[in-house]
């Protein structure tokens, strides 16, 4: 009896010490590809930054928790990827916004509340953006307009503590990029 429980407590072990060993990294090591083989699952994060404006990315204080313009990021409830029917109304115009224009881009920037651990956070995110990206598809958006980037909850604000801003925490926002967006 106590060979048999010896395996699945070791293996339970190295589970833990394995998630403990990813909590640290600042990005997964590769995520599930949902743009296909035309482009990066994850920006890295010098390439993410050239690739967005630099004041696409919010500074940490609960008066910037909210994304820039609420109606171009898709909102999820807490440790979910589903897209809910109500978020999902948002992602037909912004689609449309990238078939009239198959030159412009997006970068979809996802972002985690700080409830779960580091790489629970990180993973929650990276579903999220898997999410997104596949419903664009689906839409028609081609899978080399759509870049991503996990943040997870690397941009919470220290003083988040109310529900309503760690709400606004729990999305995946759509950076535009390209001549559409050319002024």
């Amino acid at each position: 009896m106590r060979n048999r429980l010896a395996l699945p407590r070791f293996a339970a072990l190295l589970i833990v010490a394995l998630l403990a060993g990813c909590a640290g990294n600042r990005l997964p090591e590769k995520a599930a590809d949902t743009a296909g083989a035309s482009g990066p699952a994850i920006l890295p994060p010098d390439a993410a930054s050239q690739a967005m404006p630099q004041a696409a990315l919010p500074a940490a204080s609960s008066a910037t928790a909210m994304p820039a313009n609420p109606e171009e990021s898709i909102f999820f409830s807490p440790g979910a990827s589903a897209i809910a029917s109500a978020e999902r109304r948002k992602l037909k115009p912004l689609a449309s916004r990238l078939q009239a224009d198959r030159r412009q881009t997006v970068t979809l920037v996802g972002h985690a509340n700080d409830n779960g651990s580091r790489s629970f956070n990180l993973a929650v995110a990276d579903a999220r953006i898997g999410a997104v990206a596949s419903a664009l598809k689906k839409l028609g958006v081609a899978a080399y307009q759509i870049r991503k980037r996990v943040l997870g909850d690397e941009q919470v604000p220290a003083d988040c503590r109310a529900s309503a801003c760690r709400k606004a925490m729990r999305r995946v926002d759509f950076l535009f990029s390209g001549p559409a967006t050319a002024n």
